[in-house]
């Protein structure tokens, strides 16, 4: 890296929590200690035994494990069907900014920030693709009501039937969050393109307590519009953990440290 780059990423840096640099030693030690007390999000892929989704094309879904220590811990979903895979002409697409909250033996907590990011035709003013509804499968099974309901996702149940469906041929999804219903609606109720909303649940075990973990997966999405109605995954590849601020941080001072060593370096050139 050189010195130019290195203080390009610097205009990038905050540094609110602390004024000036005398101070970096202290605070280099206190995230340390912070970041090794931490655990971090661990996403694994499972390949399922046939194709899902509507297209059928999604043979793999991701699942996140919750442990103790993970409140504050994010995870991003996006969501993304090419155009080409259903023979449409606009791609649709989605994001889920997922925190965790809190995670005691009675209860796990999840804040969602949900956008929808399909970007609408220039050429076609009534063109619309709406989000009806999500949904995940957990591990043990839980039963999900809402701390704080979104503007649009109001409402939270469970799949249809005994084996929790959802459309597209999912199965086992313990948690649906809609407008109107799991298997879709009216797009005028539902997410539309531009829009975004957020919205705080809780999940308590079905039965008994939890244990040390708990598994979220398949992670599906409802799309409904002009070019018809999709359900489909956050690709393994898609759903990642989001680093936390200490991290961010953390990374920023290495830079300001790789800085100061140019500095000196240079100082010491001059001075001889």
């Amino acid at each position: 890296m050189t010195y130019d780059q290195a203080r390009n990423l610097l205009m990038n840096c905050s540094f609110s929590d602390f004024s000036g640099i005398m101070r970096l030693p202290l605070l280099l030690v206190s995230l340390l200690l912070a970041s090794s007390s931490a655990s971090a999000l661990v996403i694994n892929t499972v390949t399922l035994d046939e194709p899902v989704g509507n297209p059928a094309v999604y043979d793999q879904i991701s699942v996140v494990t919750v442990e103790t220590g993970d409140e504050g811990a994010q995870f991003q979903s996006n969501w993304l069907l090419d155009a080409a895979t259903f023979g449409g002409t606009v791609d649709l697409a989605a994001t889920a900014l997922w925190t965790i909250e809190a995670f005691t033996a009675n209860a796990l907590v999840l804040s969602v920030d949900i956008s929808n990011d399909t970007i609408a035709p220039t050429n076609d003013p009534d063109f619309n693709a709406a989000i009806l509804s999500f949904g995940f499968g957990t591990n043990p099974d839980t039963n999900a009501s809402l701390i704080d309901a979104g503007s649009t996702f109001d409402v939270v149940g469970e799949g249809s039937g005994k084996k929790q469906n959802f459309p597209g041929g999912f199965k086992g999804i313990d948690v649906c969050i809609f407008a109107q219903g799991c298997s879709g609606g009216s797009i005028n109720d539902g997410l539309n393109i531009g829009e975004s909303d957020f919205l705080t649940i809780s999940l308590t075990p079905d039965v008994g307590s939890f244990g040390s973990s708990v598994d979220l997966s398949i992670f599906a999405v409802k799309f409904q519009g002009t070019q018809g109605s999709y359900e489909f995954v956050s690709a393994p590849n898609h759903t990642t953990p989001v680093p936390g601020p200490a991290a961010a941080t953390l990374f920023c001072l290495g830079v300001v440290t790789f800085l100061l060593g140019i500095g000196r370096r240079r100082g010491a050139g001059i001075a001889g």
